[in-house]
């Protein structure tokens, strides 16, 4: 049985992957560019900054599927996602470690594949292959904490105070105010996103929470953009862009509560984790291979319109990847 899509998370999958694109379309092109002034580097480092909520979103999405609504989330039922999540980091992380040696050395030797080996488990990859050691650790946790999310939603809901508290919370204080505490939550990193996720798919929305989502992300961006938070790093784990993603996903939840996706919509959401994963190739080629760079032109036109042609590339390129994949399969069958 085909199970229903959801219509506003695969708007949120296909928001959040471009908005991923954005900003490793943003870093690349102003790391790579020695001479931009420091106005526009501060200005694409915000920009930067208030596109963080996406890789969250992508988080709590995981929490919303496995955990928000009636689906079993056993070890024996998320098996075959774990083993998908490893083959895909097997993959695409030994790829790009033998391409990145290959593009260093101008050569290939059969010791780079050691190498391969060495960077898969060290997590030497390129940046953004961080993800997959993530979310296969998010995924070993969902089984132990469904259960939460069985009960009353009163459970899931102290369950999502206390990791906000502890991992979200408690980190940025501590740093703000220049002290160190031994408190910490026993599952630690993303899990507030995803165990937000599962809440919000368990309750009944109301108005006052759309307004209250409006005011999160424009309190969470100003917050990010003030002298305060100058002191520490933001990241995606940062108070203000916890506040940017819950508010993204409840606007999302209440705006766009009965969009139906259509083929197109369906087919880009489908390739959204794909997208994430295969759009640094494209864009290594065209910085650092073709020195094609975005912001010899200006800004304002050429960075959203290689963000456009990136994601789009990237989108095509995974759709006949999983294509070719089907054929392959059908005919093995």
């Amino acid at each position: 049985m085909k199970r229903k899509r959801v219509g506003y998370i695969d708007l949120l999958r296909v928001v959040s992957a471009f908005a991923v694109v954005m900003i490793h379309v943003v870093s690349l092109s102003s790391t790579s560019c020695p001479t931009l002034p420091t106005g526009t580097k501060a200005v694409l480092e915000d920009i930067h900054n208030l596109l963080r909520w996406s890789v969250p979103v992508f988080c709590m999405i995981t929490g919303f599927l496995f955990l928000g609504r009636e689906k079993e989330c056993t070890y024996r039922s998320i098996r075959r996602n774990v083993v998908h999540l490893l083959l895909l980091l097997v993959l695409v992380g030994g790829f790009y470690s033998l391409l990145e040696q290959i593009y260093t050395e101008r050569r290939f030797s059969l010791a780079m594949l050691l190498r391969v080996a060495s960077d898969l488990f060290t997590g030497n990859l390129w940046d953004h292959m961080w993800y997959l050691y993530m979310i296969i650790g998010v995924y070993l946790t969902l089984p132990v904490v469904a259960p939460f999310f069985r009960k009353e939603a009163s459970e899931a809901g102290i369950l999502c105070v206390l990791s906000f508290l502890l991992t979200i919370l408690l980190p940025d204080v501590t740093k703000i105010a220049g002290i160190r505490t031994e408190f910490s939550f026993p599952i630690a990193g993303y899990s507030f996103y995803v165990f937000m996720g599962g809440f919000l798919g368990r309750i009944r929305y109301r108005r006052w929470q759309l307004a209250a989502a409006f005011a999160g992300i424009i309190a969470g961006g100003i917050l990010m953009l003030s002298p305060l938070y100058e002191r520490i790093t933001v990241n995606y784990r940062s108070l203000p862009v916890a506040m940017m993603a819950v508010g993204v996903f409840v606007i999302a939840a209440i705006c766009f509560e009965k969009y139906v996706s259509g083929r197109i919509m369906s087919i880009l959401a489908l390739c959204s984790g794909g997208i994430y994963l295969l759009h640094p190739l494209f864009l290594n080629l065209q910085i650092k291979a073709l020195r094609i760079n975005p912001l010899n032109y200006p800004a304002v036109l050429s960075v959203p319109l290689n963000c456009v042609i990136i994601f789009g590339i990237s989108a095509v390129g995974v759709y006949l990847i999983k294509f070719i994949i089907k054929k392959i399969k059908m005919k093995g069958a």
